[in-house]
């Protein structure tokens, strides 16, 4: 519930300051929101739960000035692939590269996109 609690905890905080500034918020989702993978029933939940929550906040924080961006990105390399916290980590291929996903962040920043699709890093 990490992946959902902590960004709405954080969001209810930063709100007042993000409005003030006109600025944004971005949340990185994962592939598995779109589509779940065996093994992974919990994590993909939390992260179909956040992009819920995202789309939900584009709307509620608009008229506050504040652009909501849902990054849903294909496995990347982060090292946790190989130190799962508890049981066997799924066999997955090759991830991204963490340069990548921080492009296409700062490109949806750039651009005002709401959201950066799964597809949008194949």
């Amino acid at each position: 519930m990490t992946n959902v609690i902590g960004p709405l905890w954080l969001t209810r905080r930063i709100t007042p300051m993000l409005s003030e500034a006109n600025g944004f918020l971005v949340n990185i989702s994962a592939v598995v929101a779109e589509k779940p993978l065996p093994g992974m029933v919990a994590y993909a939940a939390s992260k179909a739960a956040l992009t819920a929550a995202d789309q939900a906040l584009v709307r509620e924080l608009r008229r506050a000035k504040i652009t909501v961006i849902d990054v849903r990105p294909l496995h990347t390399e982060t090292g946790l692939a190989t130190r799962p916290l508890a049981g066997e980590a799924p066999k997955l291929p090759e991830g991204l590269e963490p340069e990548v996903v921080v492009d296409a962040v700062i490109a949806a920043i750039e651009s005002g996109q709401n959201e950066v699709e799964a597809s949008s890093f194949a």
